[in-house]
């Protein structure tokens, strides 16, 4: 039986989470591709570790949330093994969207053990940043979750976060305490 991986994406409007799918999984999304807003959506693709293992999971896209609907629906909250909170280095605002829906995430996820990874997205638009690199750091310090900065035309920058996220939700079993058994050769005299 092979394990499925279960990960919310979510974040405010337009800020490109579909974009983000569509490209690390069939790598199409060129400047000219129109997106349409999600209502939602579920990708499922087989993710590297950082072992060279690859493993399954099912993405859900969620709409875009906004300033008005901070919440993430409640029946996700009972299937997430991770989280990828998404927001656009160019808009302050998804910032504190996406700061709105990682306190929701804490107060209301059943894994207490979920994964959660943060992607500052539009870095091709770096000339446009409203959200500082450095505070954004200092942000995800401070509620202890990864941040990457990526572009969703820069598929060499969506590629980390997601090894890093696959390896964390499947880590390398842990080494047994038990010393070596072995069965040593016996005579067996008729």
């Amino acid at each position: 039986m092979v394990r499925i991986n279960k990960v919310l994406l979510c974040g405010a409007k337009q800020i490109g989470k579909s974009a983000i799918l569509e490209q690390l999984i069939y790598r199409h999304v060129t400047r000219d591709t129109v997106v349409y807003p999600t209502i939602e959506d579920t990708y499922e693709c087989y993710v590297d570790t950082d072992r060279g293992v690859k493993e399954l999971v099912r993405f859900y896209d969620l709409g875009g949330i906004t300033s008005k609907n901070k919440e993430v629906p409640r029946h996700y909250f009972s299937v997430a093994d991770a989280y990828v909170l998404v927001y656009g280095i160019n808009s302050h605002e998804s910032f504190i969207i996406m700061d709105s829906l990682k306190k929701d995430i804490d107060r209301n996820k059943e894994k207490k053990d979920a994964v959660i990874i943060v992607l500052g997205n539009k870095l091709d638009l770096v000339e446009e940043r409203q959200v500082d690199y450095s505070q954004a750091s200092l942000w995800a310090a401070k509620e202890r979750v990864r941040l990457f900065e990526i572009s969703v035309f820069d598929h060499q920058t969506l590629i980390e976060p997601f090894v890093y996220l696959s390896s964390r939700l499947n880590p390398p079993p842990q080494k047994s305490t038990f010393p070596q058994l072995s069965m040593g050769r016996s005579k067996i005299k008729d």
